[in-house]
């Protein structure tokens, strides 16, 4: 397998774990625990799977540097690997990352998920923007 650029979990409110993984073959994974089946009505339905990586997309060389740039750009790389919301927070969401630094991988942990720190919003935008990625790859 190829080196990792950056991967994701996160477990939201409803504590189901999704994210991805994108690789320097341009190589993209996500996390699952179902998929969406469509049915002979033509309405699809969650049907569970065993919970882990799937294939998702292969991205070009023009996308694996569109996640380099974004991951770059981040500030992932310099964010401390513990971040920690208030005990009192309202918010279930935790996370963790995964980044490649010079071929080593260190983790970032969020725990709870502090909807005001600069950090995590960086790396909710960054979410974002690799979201953005694989979902144009697919079209």
């Amino acid at each position: 397998m190829s080196d990792l650029i950056v991967s994701y979990m996160v477990e939201g409110p409803n504590r189901v774990p999704f994210g991805y993984r994108f690789f320097e073959d341009g190589l993209v994974e996500d996390y699952r625990v179902s998929k969406h089946v469509k049915g002979a009505s033509g309405t699809y339905t969650e049907q569970s799977v065993t919970p882990g990586w799937y294939k998702v997309v292969s991205l070009d060389s023009n996308g694996v540097h569109a996640v380099r740039e974004a991951v770059q750009a981040s500030g992932i790389y310099s964010i401390s690997a513990d971040i920690h919301g208030a005990p009192t927070s309202t918010d279930p969401r935790t996370a963790t990352w995964r980044i490649s630094v010079d071929g080593d991988e260190r983790s970032i942990v969020i725990e709870p998920w502090p909807t005001t720190d600069s950090r995590v919003q960086a790396l909710f935008q960054l979410t974002t923007q690799l979201t953005t990625l694989v979902t144009q790859a697919l079209a």
